[in-house]
C-alpha cells in the first residue's frame, strides 16, 4: 500500500511516525503508532473540541491504514502448481529455510498470522497455507491430505533453495508428520497436538514408525502417554517433546502467559537447530 498525500514514513525501533511536510517542518502534530497498536494522538491546535474530534477519528482511520499497509508489505501471493492459491509467502531470502503453517479457519487465522510473523522473525521464510485448502483436509483421506500437501511443498521449492518444515495443529500436525514418511524434501516437523485422527485405528502410529526427521511435539501435560505411544518407534534424538500447551490446538500460541512463553520457547530453540537462516 502506497500513501502519495505528502507523507513522511519513518521506521525507527519499532515505531511508526506518519506526518505531512506542514507537520514534519514544526507545526507540533505527530500520529505515533506502537508495534502493539498503541495509538496516541498528540495535538497542539486551537481548533474546537468537534473539529478535534473528528481530526481525532481520521488519526486513528490513518493509523489502521498503516498498520495493515505495513503488515502486507512484505508479503505475496504464492500458487500451487495447478494454479489454485497455496497461501501467503513471509519472505526472509532465497536461501533461507520455510515452515509451512497449517492453520484451517475453523481453528485460528489469527493465530496462523502469528505464527508466520514470528517464525519470519527468526530469519525464515514462511508460507501461510490458504485456510480453505487445509479445512478441505477435514473431509479427506489420509492419502489425499498428504498429497495436498506435497503440492504445497512444491510450491514452497519454487520460492526458495532452503529446506521445508511444517508447522501443524490436530489433524494437520498429523498429516505433517507422515507426509515427512514419504516426501523427503520435508526435512522438520512442528506438531501441535497430533492423534489418531484418521482410520483405521492405530494407523498413525504404525506410519509413524517410518519417521525419521527432527520433530518438535507440543501437546498438553494430559496428553503425555497418548503423544508417547503414538510416536514410540521414534528415535529419540530426533524427538523433543515439550508438554507446554495449555489449551488445545494454537491457542497458547496466542497468548501472553508464562505457558504460551514457554511453548515459543521450545519453537525458537528448535527452529534455531534444524533450519537454515
Amino acid at each position: 500500500m502506497r500513501f502519495t498525500v505528502g507523507a513522511k514514513v519513518e521506521a525507527r525501533y519499532g515505531l511508526v511516525h506518519c506526518c505531512t511536510p506542514r507537520q514534519y517542518s514544526g507545526a507540533g502534530r505527530y500520529l505515533k503508532i506502537t508495534t502493539f497498536a498503541a495509538v496516541r494522538c498528540h495535538l497542539h491546535s486551537k481548533r474546537n473540541s468537534s473539529d478535534m474530534a473528528k481530526l481525532y477519528q481520521f488519526t486513528l482511520f490513518l493509523a489502521f491504514a498503516l498498520v495493515i499497509g505495513f503488515a502486507a508489505s512484505g508479503q505475496q501471493v504464492v500458487r500451487q502448481p495447478d494454479g489454485r492459491v497455496a497461501g501467503r509467502w513471509y519472505s526472509a531470502g532465497s536461501q533461507a529455510g520455510t515452515y509451512i503453517v497449517l492453520v484451517s479457519d475453523d481453528e485460528s487465522r489469527t493465530a496462523g498470522v502469528e505464527i508466520a510473523s514470528r517464525l519470519n522473525r527468526l530469519g525464515i521464510n514462511a508460507l501461510l497455507a490458504d485456510g480453505i485448502v487445509v479445512d478441505s483436509w477435514a473431509t479427506l483421506p489420509l492419502d489425499s491430505c498428504i498429497g495436498k500437501l506435497r503440492q504445497l511443498v512444491e510450491a514452497v521449492k519454487k520460492q526458495t533453495a532452503g529446506t521445508v518444515g511444517i508447522v501443524g495443529a490436530s489433524r494437520a500436525a498429523t498429516v505433517a508428520l507422515v507426509a515427512a514418511t514419504v516426501d523427503f524434501r520435508i526435512k522438520s516437523v512442528i506438531a501441535l497436538e497430533p492423534g489418531e485422527f484418521f482410520p483405521p485405528a492405530g494407523i498413525i502410529a504404525k506410519r509413524l514408525q517410518e519417521l525419521r526427521v527432527p520433530t518438535l511435539v507440543l501437546y498438553q501435560p494430559k496428553d503425555k502417554e497418548r503423544i508417547a505411544r503414538l510416536l514410540e518407534w521414534m528415535p529419540e534424538r530426533l524427538l523433543v517433546l515439550s508438554g507446554t500447551l495449555g489449551k488445545p490446538g494454537v491457542t497458547t500460541l496466542l497468548g501472553n502467559d508464562t505457558q504460551s512463553g514457554e511453548a515459543w520457547l521450545a519453537i525458537t530453540l528448535f527452529v534455531g537447530r534444524n533450519v537454515e537462516r
